[in-house]
């Protein structure tokens, strides 16, 4: 099984926001690596 997440974002103040892509982009794949790891926890349990 394979779990895919898709996101779309408008940040506000394009293109000055256009800066802060690189650390929300770290700081969501640090967020659905959680994430996923979580599910697969609660899916083995089941």
């Amino acid at each position: 099984a394979k779990l895919i997440d898709l996101i779309t974002v408008e940040l506000p103040l394009y293109p000055l926001s256009i800066i802060a892509v690189p650390f929300m982009k770290y700081d969501m794949d640090r967020m659905f690596a959680y994430r996923h790891e979580k599910i697969k926890e609660i899916l083995t349990i089941v």
